[in-house]
Order: C-alpha cells, then structure tokens, then sequence
C-alpha cells in the first residue's frame, strides 16, 4: 500500500507538472504560426500606412481635387499618422529587408517632406546692406491673464531677441481702447521692448527702433461682420514706413481668418459642418488674392509678418508668393519651425502659421521659431539685410 501510494502521488505529480504549459512539440506546432499571424498584420499595418500617407500626398499636391479638401488635411494631428508609420517601422522588423527599407523611407519622407522640415545648414553669408532684426508674434492679448507674467512678461520675453522691428497680432485691447473702432493708426507713447516707435491699430501693433512714417489701413476684402471679441482690423491690415538711414522700408503686419471655428464646426457636425470649411477656405484665399495684389504695388524692400493661419505648402501661401515675396524661415530656418499646436490637448507644436515675408530687395542671413511662454504662439525671428 504504501508502494501504490507513492505511485499514485508520483503520477499525480507528473499531472500538475504537464499541466503547468504546453510541451515542447505544441510550441514548435504553434510559434510558426504566431509569427505567419505577426508578419500579416506587419504586413497590412504597413500597407496601410503607405496608403494613408500616398492619400495625403494625392490631396495636397495633385491638381483636380478642390482646395478646401487639400486644405482640411493641412490642419489635422499628424502625430496620429506619425504613431502608424513609427508601428509600421516596427512591424516591418519580422519582414524581409526590402519591406524594412520601405518602411524607413515612408517615415522619413513624411518626417523630413510632408511635415516640412528645413534643412539650410550652411548659413547664409552675410550681403552687403544695412541690417534689421525682425520678429512677429501672435501675443493672444485677450488671453494674457491666464499667463503669470502678463504684458510685462511678454514685453520681456521678446526684448530678450533684441529686435529691431516687432509686429504684433491679437494685440487688441492693450495699447488701444477708445480708438478701437477708428480706421486711422495711432501713434503710442509708451515705449514697447525698449523700442520706442510704436503705432496701433485695431489688434495690430508695429514698434520699432526706428521712426514709423505714413502708417495706413489696408483692406483684405469683403468679410463677415467681427464678433464680438473682433475688431474692424479682423479684415484688415497695419502698414508703415520705416526709414533705415537713407532707405525706406516698407512694414506691414496682418493676420488671415482663423480656421478655428470651421475646423470645429467640419469635426463636431459632419458633414454637415464642412460648408463652413469650405466658406473659411474660400475666404482667407480672397484675402490672400486682396493682399497679393497690395504688396505688388509697393516699391522697393518690403516685409510682410504676422498671423496667416497658413502653412507654406497651401494655395493660400502660394497667393502671397505672386507678390514677389520668399519666406524667410524657408529660406534660412533650420528644422521644422513650427509656430503653434502647443497650446492644444496634446501638447505639440504642429503647424508653423506665423511667418516673414521678404521681398528680393532684402537677404535673409537667419530665421527662426522662437519661444515666448506667455502666448499659444511662437514667435518668428529673422536677421534681415536691405541691400543698397
């Protein structure tokens, strides 16, 4: 008895060991398989992420499809399809070496081509010419009691690039109250980043080291009536002259119709809400045609900063460009440049919507993208040269 009872704890022994996993034939049985269903998925996970990239390639630069569509692509999160193409990189590692390489290309080429990333590592040698250090910036007035330092904190945030020129957006409610609704710029006696040349307009302000001369509103067009946190400038623009010496140098600043609220109005009521994208696209291109053809009647050097809520690649930007203009960031910027997103759920600049615009009259030896705290806007910085 005590024989079969030593058996019979032994077998059972046996039975709890072969219950504790598979053995080894059922996992050379099933290890191929679990790899054929990885390299499957990596397969389609990539194939996917090709396809979605291709898609928003066709959209943007392929002539046929309307504007509106091409444009609604330009403001979506593209850390979503960044999060693909890096899953399918991954994937790819259980393919053969040509999907791998596949894999490494797409990323690159959204990475470095569709997300813009400039490259300009050799600086720009210094032209012969006076030069001027220019920055502008959406400063988001409205907002500044959510931010610790406040306009002190901003003025000093920006005095630390030590421009030569400032060009103000969302500036509105700051240096003009009673003269809101005028259509005449006022000068400002208050010194700005130790710059003390300041003129107002609307939520448009331009300081300057140097004097302001013939300062005037121009027009974007027809628009909407402002809301009721706008002003008449909504649709407008702040121009002045900036006398260097014995140079003239034409300034202006403007700010295009934001996307906001179309693009809440296209994800919060599909598809019924894409009437209003089409309406938003439809008029910040009238106003990039209405400002196009300002800027061309200008002689001599000229810079164009602001808010243009419009990424370089857009039809929009391509508007501005007919006015002989180049953008400085693209021209002697380094890397991406991004000028806002950060503010967001997420966190993350995306979008470089804020830009200077030169005209050929004027070098760009340096451009770009700052950082102020106090604003859901970068700044942009450029080092300017007129040539004589």
């Amino acid at each position: 008895m005590p024989g079969a009872a030593f058996h019979c704890s032994g077998h059972c022994g046996c039975a709890q060991a072969g219950a504790r996993g598979p053995p080894a034939e059922a996992w050379a049985f099933a290890l191929p398989m679990i790899l054929r269903a990885a390299r499957f998925l990596a397969g389609w996970v990539l194939l996917g992420a090709l396809g979605v990239h291709l898609a928003f390639v066709v959209v943007q630069n392929v002539g046929g499809i309307p504007v509106w569509v091409g444009e609604l692509t330009r403001f979506l999160p593209f850390y979503w399809l960044l999060l693909l193409l890096c899953a399918a990189l991954l994937g790819s590692l259980l393919l053969r070496p040509v999907f791998r390489l596949l894999a490494l290309c797409n990323l690159a080429l959204f990475a470095f081509g569709t997300l813009d990333f400039h490259w300009n590592f050799a600086q720009q040698a210094a032209a012969a010419g006076t030069p001027v250090r220019v920055l502008t910036y959406n400063m988001k007035a409205l907002d500044v009691w959510k931010t610790k330092g406040g306009y002190e904190g901003i003025e000093r945030e920006m005095q630390q690039y030590a421009p030569d020129i400032i060009a103000l957006q969302d500036a509105q409610w700051w240096l003009t109250r009673d003269t809101e609704w005028t259509n005449t710029p006022i000068q400002i006696a208050q010194p700005i980043s130790g710059l003390p040349y300041v003129v107002a307009f609307g939520e448009f302000v331009l300081a300057s080291r140097y004097p302001l001369r013939d300062c005037r509103v121009g027009n974007l067009g027809l628009s909407a009536l402002p809301g009721p946190y706008q002003q008449c400038s909504a649709a407008q623009y702040l121009q002045c002259t900036v006398r260097l010496g014995l140079q003239n140098l034409q300034v202006v600043t403007a700010h295009l119709a934001r996307p906001r609220n179309a693009l809440m109005a296209a994800r919060h009521n599909f598809p019924e809400g894409l009437q209003s994208w089409r309406m938003h696209v439809a008029e910040r291109l009238a106003q990039s045609d209405a400002l196009q053809a300002d800027l061309s009647r200008f002689a001599g050097p000229l810079i164009l900063m602001g808010d243009m809520n419009t990424l370089e690649q857009s039809p929009v930007f391509a508007n501005l460009q007919r006015a002989g203009l180049r953008d400085a960031f693209s021209e002697a910027g380094q890397g991406w440049g991004y000028t806002h997103g950060h503010a967001l759920s997420r966190g993350v600049d995306l979008y470089r919507i804020d830009h200077i615009l030169v005209s050929p009259e004027l070098a760009v030896h340096k451009a770009e993208a700052g950082r102020i705290s106090e604003s859901e806007h970068n700044p942009v910085i450029a080092d300017l040269i007129i040539r004589p």
